[in-house]
């Protein structure tokens, strides 16, 4: 994607530009680039693929792992957008390998879990697909390696355990469905907490944040301090972590 057109239209009477555009600067109107879904490429309007489905497919593996917050991270990047100047100003890359180190727990082998995220023209290595025997691999997937098999959960499917025939006979744990809508509501009542309240889930969508700095920084470890909420190692990447808002759409204290 990228870069932006170098002159813009007047916006169609339906749409409210200024609206649309919201906390971000103003620039024209430009037909079938930033929308419907095109949007998510730019850094003014989103976070790139992995800051948007990322947190569908960290979900499941956050929650059943127990994950805390991140201690680093670092990326590499597709090759053409990494060398276009013009391009790093204002879209995100549409290939990229995040790496993350997360202190580890109970549920761990070691005292550290490395999560890798693959997209674009990165994929997981060939012998994580291969567990997948004679199948075309998910394309929105995660993949979870154990010390006595491993779990494909593809998105919006049941999870697989491998190897089948090992796990042939388990019984996967049936689950009530919930509606997301009410469950918010009676949270905000005083009920029970949502499936995934914020002290659960933040520092998740932080770490997945992470990988889009990182993404803007590629090639270079960067060092969490999750209490300061900032790099300790890198000031560039620290620069990235807020944004000024456009004036009128600024809130209180950021």
């Amino acid at each position: 994607m990228g870069p932006r057109p170098a002159q813009g239209e007047q916006p169609p009477s339906k749409l409210n530009w200024d609206l649309w555009l919201g906390t971000a600067p103003v620039r024209e109107y430009a037909p079938e680039i930033y929308h419907p879904m095109k949007w998510r490429t730019w850094i003014d309007f989103g976070t790139g693929w992995s800051g948007d489905i990322g947190c569908h497919i960290f979900d499941a593996v956050w929650k059943g792992i127990g994950m805390k917050p991140a201690l680093s991270v670092i990326s590499e990047v597709q090759k053409s957008w990494k060398e276009s100047p013009e391009r790093r100003a204002d879209t995100w890359p549409q290939g990229d390998h995040i790496t993350w180190m997360f202190p580890g727990n109970e549920k761990t082998e070691s005292d550290n879990l490395q999560v890798e995220w693959f997209d674009g023209e990165f994929y997981p290595p060939q012998e994580i697909r291969d567990l997948y025997k004679g199948k075309e691999y998910p394309a929105e997937s995660a993949m979870v390696i154990g010390t006595e098999g491993a779990m494909l959960i593809p998105h919006q499917e049941m999870p697989i355990l491998f190897p089948e025939d090992k796990f042939a006979s388990f019984k996967i744990p049936a689950y009530e469905a919930g509606n997301h809508y009410h469950a918010f509501v009676v949270a905000c009542l005083g009920g029970p907490k949502t499936e995934s309240h914020f002290a659960q889930t933040g520092p998740m969508t932080e770490a997945i944040l992470m990988g889009t700095v990182a993404n803007r920084v590629p090639d270079q470890l960067l060092a969490w301090d999750h209490t300061k909420m900032e790099f300790s190692n890198n000031a560039d990447a620290n620069k990235l972590l807020r944004r000024t808002y456009r004036e009128g759409w600024n809130v209180g204290g950021f």
